[in-house]
C-alpha cells in the first residue's frame, strides 16, 4: 500500500443548477465545540487560504450571510483583460455549509483539484 492509498478519499459532489462543487466533512467542523476539531478546522482554511496565495489568488472580501462570516470571496491577481467575461472568471468564492460542507463557487478545475489536496492533508477525518 502506498502512502497515496492511505491518504483520505477527497469526493466532491457537482451540483446540476450552478458551477458549484461541494465537499463534505465527516464530523462538524464549522459548528464544532471541541477545541482539537475546531482548531483543525481553522488550519485547514488557513492552508487553503495560503495555497490559493501562493496560485495567485487573493482573499477579496468576506460575508456574513448566517450570523458568522461564512463566505469567502477571492480574486485572481490582476492582470490584463480583454472582456467582461474574463473579468469574471477571475473571481471565485468558498462557503462554509451547514456544520460539515465546502461549498465552491465558481472554481476553475485547477482550484477544486488544490482544495480537495489540502483537505486531504489537513483534515484527518476526510471527507464523507
Amino acid at each position: 500500500m502506498t502512502s497515496s492509498d492511505r491518504s483520505p478519499k477527497v469526493a466532491l459532489e457537482p451540483l446540476p443548477h450552478s458551477n458549484t462543487v461541494d465537499l463534505l466533512l465527516p464530523g462538524s467542523p464549522w459548528a464544532s465545540k471541541r477545541l482539537m476539531e475546531s482548531g483543525l478546522a481553522r488550519r485547514l482554511l488557513l492552508a487553503i487560504t495560503h495555497r490559493l496565495y501562493s496560485s495567485g489568488i487573493r482573499i477579496l472580501t468576506t460575508a456574513n450571510l448566517k450570523g458568522t462570516a461564512d463566505s469567502i470571496f477571492f480574486q485572481r491577481a490582476p492582470e490584463a483583460q480583454s472582456s467582461q467575461e474574463d473579468i469574471e472568471a477571475r473571481f471565485l468564492m468558498i462557503s462554509l455549509d451547514r456544520a460539515c460542507r465546502l461549498r465552491l463557487f465558481d472554481a476553475p478545475a485547477e482550484v477544486i483539484d488544490l482544495v480537495r489536496e489540502k483537505v486531504r492533508r489537513c483534515w484527518p477525518h476526510g471527507v464523507q
